[in-house]
């Protein structure tokens, strides 16, 4: 009887050493996995306020770029028209024909420099002037 009970007493203390391993392990893996959870979720938040912070930017280098070429082409026009002085008598000629006219086609050949295809911007600057030498001689100065 002795012998049964001692074996039976070893038995329960196996049985309660495994549970608490088990609770042990599993506590473990909770715990591993809630950090996981945790870290993945900062990893996401870092990574959509690096993105936002990447499109203000990419938004604000648009307007400057915009803001580039429109000052790049009023450059080339005045370029263009200290060296041409006939294209000056035309200008001039345009501009007595009215002021409202003349904004339109400022608008129109601005909207020409600026609209240069986005891929094309790293050849940058030279095609930008070519198109803003091309508006000029085709719009402005038909001779």
């Amino acid at each position: 009887a002795a012998a049964a009970e001692a074996r039976e007493a070893r038995r329960e203390e196996r049985v309660k050493a495994k549970r608490l391993q088990r609770t042990k392990q599993r506590g473990v893996t909770r715990s591993v996995v809630h950090a996981q959870k945790r870290l993945d979720e900062m990893a996401m938040l870092h990574l959509r306020a690096a993105v936002d912070a990447l499109l203000v930017q990419e938004r604000k280098s648009r307007v400057h770029v915009m803001q580039a070429e429109v000052a790049g082409f009023n450059a080339i026009e005045a370029r263009y028209l200290r060296e041409n002085p006939t294209a000056r008598l035309h200008v001039e000629e345009r501009r007595d024909r009215g002021e409202i006219e003349r904004q339109q086609d400022e608008a129109r050949v601005k909207l020409l420099v600026v609209g240069v295809e986005p891929s094309a911007r790293h050849r940058g600057v030279e095609i930008r002037e070519m198109a803003a030498r091309r508006a000029i001689q085709s719009d402005y100065f038909v001779e």
